[in-house]
């Protein structure tokens, strides 16, 4: 079991390159007065952070004490929660402007990926926005061979098991589901681990951290890849 405090948890959500770079690219301000889900909210890192920027999101977790954590960290009982699986997602279709999905699908076993970017999909509105970070299995081969190990495609991890992506399986499943990318992959997070062992370092790993980001071919072993992008068509509704 992962022993790490729901404050340390929160502390590296925060350190997290996906966290910092959102705040800075300032995507979601346009959201502010939307509908926003927050799915996978884990322990409620995005949900404050969204709550901070006036929007007033949906936080959705599989995990009932997960979102009982979410809710005293965003610190408003008034706050939206739903208990339920991203592969049905208990709501309308077209119900969000805006949904974040943050290291939440590659927590679902391979064949059933396709289902959750369609769920996706579904409960978001026609040039909805979807922002999402997936592991990369690129990382974890890497990581696999330096121990002298076989790379496989399932990696059981502390809490959680993880089911990786490459580059071409994100772009492939946000294409069939209706989406368009906005902007380029980015490859995001490298030092991780090390922020919370040496918080020291933190200010150098940052420079470290935007150099391997956007240098070709050395930023494919970042732990996770992001991509926002945009729904433009209209898919099956659920049956």
């Amino acid at each position: 079991m992962d022993k790490l405090s729901n404050q340390q948890r929160i502390s590296r959500g925060k350190k997290s390159q996906d966290f910092r770079f959102l705040a800075k690219k300032k995507w979601i301000d346009p959201f502010i007065n939307k509908n926003v889900l927050d799915l996978g909210c884990g322990n409620g890192v995005y949900t404050k952070y969204l709550t901070e920027l006036g929007i007033k999101p949906t936080a959705l977790d599989i995990n009932h004490d997960s979102l009982k954590l979410a809710r005293e960290y965003v610190g408003q009982p008034k706050l939206k929660i739903c208990q339920a699986s991203g592969l049905n997602l208990p709501f309308d279709d077209a119900t969000f402007d805006l949904v974040i999905c943050i290291e939440t699908i590659s927590h679902i076993p391979h064949e059933k990926q396709s289902l959750a970017f369609k769920e996706i999909s579904r409960v978001i509105k026609n040039d909805g926005m979807l922002i999402t970070s997936v592991h990369n299995s690129a990382r974890f081969a890497l990581q696999h061979i330096g121990r002298l190990k076989k790379p496989v495609s399932v990696y059981k991890n502390p809490g959680l098991t993880i089911y990786p992506f490459t580059k071409k399986e994100l772009i492939t499943n946000l294409a069939q589901v209706g989406f368009s990318l906005n902007g380029p992959i980015s490859f995001i997070n490298f030092y991780n681990s090390i922020h919370q062992r040496y918080p020291k370092l933190f200010s150098i790993l940052i420079l470290i951290e935007t150099c391997l980001s956007q240098i070709p071919l050395l930023n494919r072993i970042s732990l996770t890849i992001l991509a926002k992008a945009v729904k433009s068509r209209t898919t099956v509704p659920r049956q």
